[in-house]
């Protein structure tokens, strides 16, 4: 990872997201919009509304590893998650001493991705 990337790293890490970026991003996303929306919505309507906010998802994941400067793999998508916390005001904390295993990756063509934490100092200390 280049040094921008490193630097941004830190800034979500530590919580340093400057207060214009979160705003200018908290007021131009519609997460607000489609929980409200979706509440209204009927079962199948909630279900296509659903996966149009998960296209777009996808759609933007390319402009998201750009901005962030972070590789396709599990870190990256920590950071990303973090990032997004950091940028809604959402407090969140993802301990160090968790380990993870990827067990499915839609990547890799199972239908979803599954991901099992555990605690590093319980596994190793077990093996």
């Amino acid at each position: 990872m280049k040094l921008k990337g490193k630097l941004i790293e830190f800034m979500i890490v530590h919580d340093l997201v400057p207060v214009r970026i979160r705003w200018g991003k908290s007021a131009s996303r519609i997460g607000r919009m489609f929980n409200d929306v979706f509440h209204m919505l009927d079962k199948n309507e909630r279900i296509k509304l659903t996966k149009m906010m998960h296209s777009w998802g996808l759609e933007d994941a390319g402009e998201v590893v750009e901005t962030l400067k972070i590789e396709r793999n599990l870190h990256g998508c920590a950071i990303a998650l973090m990032g997004m916390h950091r940028v809604f005001g959402t407090k969140s904390r993802i301990d160090k001493n968790i380990l993870h295993i990827c067990t499915k990756r839609r990547s890799d063509g199972d239908n979803f991705c599954e991901l099992v934490l555990r605690n590093r100092d319980y596994f190793i200390s077990k093996s």
